[in-house]
């Protein structure tokens, strides 16, 4: 059954990545615009901060922006070479000083992203499990238009004021019936 799932799901799977992949790109372009068209006025270097773009558009940690932001900074010019690729393939390169070795080698070889860590980690001598664990915290922020259910209103529509998330309170209408299984 897990062989037939995995047959039937591969090419939605691969639509899906492909799709975060390219927003993902589209965002950090957008981001670093917008930085650029700050960074030449008089504002101050908080204005222009990742902090500040979250708040701006909601939705999305400081951290993401961030990450989408440096992603983009170093690998927009070089990304498209790549076939094949993930934008995750290039977060998880982004602080190796010889990334460009190891993204061609997930190219040539068809790595995912966790066999690319594994393959760099085994071949520098170190435990391959130390690095996926380090960039684990990362593998769940492909969702970067994920919104906290605290923030969803009764119909499913993003509740948002001025940039911020508003807190719901009281109980969520999407919670179970209690009692029933």
């Amino acid at each position: 059954e897990d062989a037939k799932l995995t047959e039937l799901s591969g090419e939605f799977i691969g639509r899906w990545s492909h799709l975060v992949s390219t927003t993902n790109w589209e965002k950090g372009r957008i981001i670093c615009q917008w930085r650029g068209a700050l960074l030449g006025s008089e504002c101050s270097p908080a204005s222009y901060s990742d902090e500040t773009w979250s708040r701006c558009v909601g939705g999305v940690s400081a951290q993401h922006v961030g990450r989408l932001r440096r992603v983009y900074e170093r690998f927009n010019q070089s990304y498209q070479s790549y076939s094949g690729l993930f934008w995750s393939h290039f977060l998880a390169a982004l602080d190796w000083d010889d990334a460009e070795l190891w993204l061609e080698g997930a190219v040539q070889s068809g790595w995912s992203v966790s066999q690319m860590r594994a393959t760099r980690s085994e071949s520098l001598g170190e435990d391959p499990s130390t690095e996926i664990l380090a960039t684990e915290a990362n593998a769940n922020t492909d969702d970067e238009d994920y919104v906290p259910l605290s923030g969803v209103n009764a119909v499913g529509e993003q509740k948002a004021e001025l940039g911020h998330i508003e807190q719901q309170t009281g109980p969520r209408s999407d919670d179970p019936d209690f009692g029933d299984d």
